[in-house]
């Protein structure tokens, strides 16, 4: 292969340069060697870049030799091949030969790669000397070099410890201190944690927020209450960055520390750590959390009223029933009303999860307790309940009536739907019509089960029984989700009522492209309907779009 070189011309001489470098055969340098002053650039690039896998003293010296002459495009290939050489001679022991070339390929008028790569070298290379070459560079190097050597933290040994570098904090620009504290958090080095903390107080925001963050690996127990004040205190991204660090705190004690913590705590820092609790699963702060549901501060009631959804367990019921009866205001029994509801989901058969709603209903005089308590048997949806929520349609309370249409209007399937239409037909009052008819066009959308047919029929019922436009608006949303030609049909039939064109528009083109490629015909027809009187201009160009696909 060496006496083909000599005569080879072109491309072949390039194809052999580069076979020679793949076999990386010490012996094979001085031919290549000879090629380093070739005419052709791309014969000098191909011989550098194979002395460079050889990667023998000779190879390096002469390397080096030619490198004065290595203009424009030549350098940067020149270079590579030192580097790619200077890993070989650390590969084959020659480590005293790898950092002197290492050393000099770090020279500042190379670039940035390339220094970066010779630095990463050398560090790997003398790993005894690593720390102390990482430091000097923090130290005295400029800027570039401060984040090449920060960068490198992750590739020394796990027991080098980072509190030197931790303590060249203070002395570094803004940007490097957000580098450098990403890369102590990545280390996991907890002996830095106390310069961490200082730096959540830096003046830059930038800096702060990833001294933060850097606490989600760094922190411990002792960094709760930190983490909790600022998510306080602070708002956007500084306390999005404590509220995640807190979330994520991954210590010994840390569980027992935000426990504690809530005892000493209040408001809005009661808050922060209530809601850690539910980040966190702390199933053992139930009773922390039942005591803070009766806190005077309004924002520590309702945190703790929706954690305890998740972390209340089925025994609990009882209280959690309490605590609804007990609500200060409205939002507090909304979030009551879910989390007892997640509550009883925790009950095996769903018969049972009722029961104790239904026994405690029978005790309950005031009309706000039970109104409450018809709300959470809709949403339970267990069957026991139905009768009931049934029997309340009929209470000489309106507002238990109300209660009831709504909590049927909630059940998780479309079991009561003829209770809803038949109300929505025949209730006394306007009112009770109006959210029977809502609820009747909510369970038709629940139930995804039932044949196509039976959905349009039962949209079609409730478009005769609607009389304002808010109702028709919901039963074209829900035509849309369909997929036949009667859904379609029944979504023109509203084109009469003018405040409904763009609904109407919206419902057929959903209709439409789902059903014209079998159905051409009836779908273009459709759409030039409602592009006649649409005028949202960006549902008119999708109609537009849907209307050319069609032959």
């Amino acid at each position: 292969m060496q006496k083909a070189l000599g005569p080879s011309k072109g491309l072949t001489r390039i194809g052999i340069i580069n076979t020679l470098g793949q076999r990386a055969d010490a012996g094979s340098a001085a031919a290549l060697i000879k090629t380093l002053n070739h005419s052709d650039p791309a014969v000098v690039a191909a011989s550098a870049a194979a002395l460079g896998k050889i990667g023998t003293p000779v190879a390096v010296a002469a390397l080096e030799q030619a490198l004065p002459k290595m203009k424009n495009d030549l350098l940067p290939t020149a270079l590579q091949a030192l580097l790619q050489a200077a890993d070989k001679l650390a590969q084959t022991g020659n480590g005293s030969a790898a950092l002197t070339l290492y050393k000099k390929l770090q020279a500042p008028e190379y670039a940035a790669p390339i220094r970066a790569a010779a630095l990463s070298g050398q560090v790997l290379a003398d790993q005894a000397q690593g720390p102390k070459i990482l430091l000097n560079i923090l130290e005295t190097a400029d800027e570039d070099q401060k984040s090449m050597a920060i960068t490198l933290l992750s590739r020394l040994p796990a027991e080098v410890k980072m509190a030197p570098f931790a303590a060249l904090l203070t002395r570094l620009s803004a940007e490097l201190k957000v580098q450098l504290l990403t890369a102590l958090a990545v280390r996991g080095d907890r002996s830095v944690l106390s310069s961490a903390v200082a730096a959540v107080e830096d003046e830059n925001q930038a800096v702060r927020i990833a001294a933060l963050k850097s606490l989600s690996a760094l922190g411990d127990a002792s960094t709760v209450s930190l983490l909790a004040k600022t998510a306080a205190v602070k708002s956007d991204d500084e306390k999005k960055a404590a509220q995640e660090s807190l979330y994520l705190l991954n210590a010994p004690g840390v569980d027992e520390a935000i426990m504690q913590a809530i005892r000493n705590a209040d408001g809005a820092v009661k808050g922060e750590l209530i809601a850690a609790v539910g980040e966190r699963n702390l199933i053992g702060a139930t009773p922390l959390l039942f005591a803070a549901a009766r806190d005077e501060n309004p924002g520590v009631r309702l945190a703790s009223i929706k954690v305890l959804g998740q972390t209340a367990a089925a025994g609990d019921l009882p209280a959690m029933i309490d605590l609804l009866l007990q609500t200060k205001s409205e939002k507090e029994q909304n979030e009551a009303v879910t989390a007892l509801t997640a509550v009883s989901s925790k009950i095996a058969e769903a018969d049972k999860r009722a029961e104790l709603v239904l026994a405690r209903l029978t005790q309950v005089k005031d009309e706000s307790g039970r109104i409450a308590l018809l709300r959470v048997l809709g949403r339970i949806g267990a069957a026991p309940g139905l009768a009931v929520l049934r029997s309340a349609l009929n209470d000489k309370s309106g507002e238990i009536q109300v209660a009831a249409i709504r909590a049927l209007s909630d059940w998780p399937d479309s079991e009561p739907i003829d209770d809803l239409r038949t109300l929505a037909e025949k209730s006394a009052t306007a009112r009770n019509q109006v959210l029977a008819l809502r609820g009747f066009i909510g369970l038709i959308k629940k139930d995804g089960g039932r044949p196509e047919e039976q959905s349009v029929a039962l949209f079609q019922q409730a478009l005769a029984l609607a009389k304002e436009d808010a109702e028709k608006i919901s039963v074209l949303s829900g035509l849309g989700e369909l997929n036949s030609l009667a859904a379609l049909e029944t979504a023109l039939g509203c084109l009469g009522s003018s405040g409904l064109h763009n609904e109407v528009g919206a419902a057929v083109l959903k209709l439409g492209r789902k059903l014209w490629s079998k159905n051409p015909v009836p779908v273009k027809q459709a759409v030039e309907q409602v592009l006649a009187v649409v005028d949202n201009q960006v549902l008119v160009v999708d109609l537009n779009n849907l209307k050319a696909r069609i032959k």
